[in-house]
């Protein structure tokens, strides 16, 4: 008889904790605790900076606002860019601009020989533009997916590894699996 009625507390309580727990899981309780956790982590993290950019000479970001760029970004001044980044020793360039549009006939295939010849570049394509013109598609040693997933809040704060059924890797991990394609690049 006590057998029976401590199974039958223990079904109940076992019952009443699923259900809770459910109505949790449901309610996105937990997503929105997730997001404070991370907040909070990072911002943890940033009393702890990385060491200087000198400790990563292998390293170099190149990086321009809106402002600074025509749109469309001329494309004989990309080409000079990446042939100089080339001759500098780049491993990968990532180029995360709109080329899905070749732009002027002789500038175009200046850009077009530039992305062949250099054979490390990354092109960034967002999730719902136009892919890179088949011109540039063509010599890119990779295209990525430049788009990030936001919270419900509009912050970013996972970058996934791509998924399912997504053609496209992300851009940083495209940018160094090109950067490290003649090494083991385990993490990539």
């Amino acid at each position: 008889m006590f057998l029976r009625h401590w199974i039958k507390r223990v079904l109940a309580t076992a019952l009443a904790v699923a259900l809770c727990a459910g109505i949790v899981i449901d309610s996105e309780v937990l997503d929105s605790v997730q997001s404070i956790a991370a907040d909070r982590m990072l911002r943890l993290a940033s009393w702890f900076p990385p060491d200087s950019p000198e400790a990563f000479p292998q390293v170099v970001i190149v990086a321009m606002d809106d402002e600074a760029v025509d749109d469309p970004f001329p494309r004989a001044q990309l080409a000079d860019a990446i042939q100089r980044l080339d001759e500098a020793g780049a491993r990968s360039i990532t180029l995360n601009l709109d080329l899905s549009e070749r732009g002027g006939a002789s500038a175009g295939r200046r850009l077009a020989r530039a992305i062949t010849r250099s054979g490390g570049i990354v092109l960034a394509q967002a999730d719902a533009a136009l892919p890179p013109h088949a011109s540039f598609a063509r010599g890119a040693s990779a295209i990525a997916r430049s788009s990030l997933p936001l919270d419900a809040d509009g912050v970013v704060r996972r970058i996934s590894n791509g998924r399912p059924g997504d053609e496209l890797a992300p851009l940083g991990q495209a940018a160094l699996q090109v950067a490290f394609r003649d090494e083991a690049c385990r993490r990539c």
